[in-house]
């Protein structure tokens, strides 16, 4: 039986990697033919679509009252991006050679603080989460507004895109996380590991592996303002759109103890990583130290 999961753990990498590559293939496509910057397409299409697995866990988790698995795994996944997805392929391909959008860094650290607040001060309910999906919105704003969509419609002799590609991307991708995902919680329950153990490392990763796969390929191509956008705008819909599913979904009260020192904890690898960015660091040390705070990270969970 362990053998038939992990050969379907094998399978859903396959289907993800495939998948992954041509969300970001497509993405840049319609990004060329309707004029659309590069850092909007990272932050918006290609981030909204590497989200839909942290989506689809949250709305499973909510519907079997399972809160924590969802609370934790959108926490982990933005550690895990910034931590692994960003460290990694900084290591990999170098980050500060690039040119991307600097201000909309800061934009993602301020919204993970305005999270950290609104779990502090208040929980996840109908009305936080209206104040979520309106940072949100707010975020998209401020982009058009910076002047960075020009609107003139479709490029000349530029190819029409192939959305049929990209609808069917977007459908194998969250199938393909969930069951990398789905073999991972089979092992997990079948040793006794916790289910916030479950939601904070086991799942987060697993979700967090399209974020991690777009990002290092998008570098790997020399387009930084997608891999950079796919971080940044994972990490923002995680912290707003699918964050405020749990406020309609039921709602979540945070927790004083462990899960506060992870939104905390959160917040500040969130910190380190956009002025590490902003301030364009070329040293491999920032990207080790993300990953050395991961592993410490990871270690805290024994």
């Amino acid at each position: 039986m362990v053998y038939l999961y992990l050969l379907a753990f094998a399978a859903g990498f396959v289907v993800l990697h495939y998948s992954t590559s041509k969300i970001i293939d497509s993405s840049h496509e319609v990004g060329s033919y309707f004029n659309i910057p590069s850092w909007l397409v990272g932050s918006l299409m290609l981030a909204i679509g590497t989200s839909l697995p942290e989506a689809i866990i949250t709305i499973a988790s909510m519907r079997q009252n399972l809160g924590i698995i969802a609370f934790n795994n959108l926490i982990g996944s933005n550690i895990t991006n910034v931590c692994v997805g960003l460290g990694v392929a900084w290591i990999m391909f170098g980050i500060n050679k690039h040119n991307f959008d600097k201000i909309s860094i800061i934009e993602m650290f301020l919204i993970q603080i305005s999270l950290l607040a609104i779990m502090v001060l208040y929980s996840l309910n109908p009305v936080t989460a209206s104040v979520l999906f309106l940072l949100f919105i707010g975020f998209i704003t401020s982009k058009v507004i910076q002047g960075n969509f020009n609107g003139n419609g479709p490029a000349n002799n530029v190819k029409k895109p192939n959305l049929s590609l990209l609808v069917l991307a977007l459908f194998f991708l969250p199938l393909a996380s969930y069951v990398i995902i789905y073999t991972i919680e089979y092992l997990a329950d079948f040793f006794g590991i916790t289910h916030a153990f479950i939601g904070m490392i086991l799942v987060a990763l697993g979700t967090s592996i399209p974020e991690i796969y777009s990002s290092a390929l998008a570098l790997k191509r020399d387009q930084a303002n997608i891999a950079i956008g796919n971080i940044v705008g994972s990490n923002i819909v995680n912290s707003t759109l699918v964050m405020g599913l749990i406020g309609f979904l039921g709602g979540y009260q945070l927790g004083l103890g462990r899960e506060l020192y992870d939104l905390i904890f959160m917040c500040v690898v969130v910190f380190l990583g956009a002025i590490a960015l902003w301030l364009r660091i070329s040293s491999k040390l920032v990207p080790l130290l993300l990953i050395g705070m991961y592993i410490v990270f990871l270690a805290s969970w024994f």
